[in-house]
């Protein structure tokens, strides 16, 4: 599926870059665009770690986002999807989610579950070994991460700069 954001969703998505936290929300695709229509299931005020506001054992909804904001960096290094954020990517997944976007100040990570969803991982296990994931805030170490990431078997990870308007998700 090819996916596009209209100019007003990427304005809207530059607003909540801007603020002092996390936010995490909801988005369709319409046709092949993609619309945010729940910005609302958790915001994380000046913290930069977001929890949803649905439980593990909630339908999830199928598209989500959260957002990397500037103002986290200095709290978590660089702007990909955290070991945290795949574990709990996962975790929606086995109720339900398709895609997990990150909005970060770079660009979009777009984060699919393609392995065994079922409890069988071991999600502790699966969490020491995201941390050992390569960190340094640079491209080449982005890349570098990507590559580690998708190897693991579970994610299909990518990174789309926000100077591409049009992307494949799917």
């Amino acid at each position: 599926m090819r996916l596009s954001i209209s100019d007003e969703t990427y304005d809207y998505i530059v607003h909540l870059l801007n603020l002092n936290g996390e936010v995490m929300g909801e988005f369709i695709v319409d046709g092949n665009e993609m619309k945010i229509i729940k910005q609302s299931l958790s915001e994380g005020g000046d913290n930069c770690r977001v929890r949803p506001n649905f439980k593990d054992d909630d339908q999830a909804p199928e598209f989500i986002f959260h957002t990397h904001p500037f103002s986290c960096h200095s709290d978590i290094g660089h702007g990909w999807p955290s070991g945290g954020d795949l574990v709990a990517t996962l975790k929606y997944a086995r109720n339900g989610n398709k895609i997990h976007l990150v909005f970060d100040t770079t660009g979009i990570y777009s984060i699919q579950v393609i392995g065994d969803v079922s409890n069988n991982v071991n999600l502790k296990e699966l969490a020491r070994k995201l941390d050992k994931a390569p960190k340094d805030d640079t491209p080449e170490c982005r890349d570098e991460y990507l590559k580690w990431v998708n190897d693991i078997g579970l994610f299909r990870v990518k990174f789309i700069e926000w100077k591409n308007s049009e992307f494949f998700i799917i």
